[in-house]
């Protein structure tokens, strides 16, 4: 079955270093710190899409 609703990611710059942020279209899924792993999360692999809407706001 295919996924309807894939996970996107987006790498952000914070005044703690990098950070890999996950959504899908419903919200904020995962914040990920700069060399972790996100299989932790138990999420599916994320597709990297620096324009989702979702992810633009983390930045704001």
């Amino acid at each position: 079955m295919e996924n309807q609703n894939p996970l996107k990611y987006k790498d952000v710059s914070s005044p703690v270093g990098m950070i890999r942020v996950i959504a899908s279209d419903k919200g904020l899924a995962a914040i990920i710190w700069e060399g972790e792993d996100y299989k932790r999360t138990k999420l599916s692999i994320p597709v990297r899409d620096d324009e989702h809407p979702i992810l633009l706001k983390t930045e704001d």
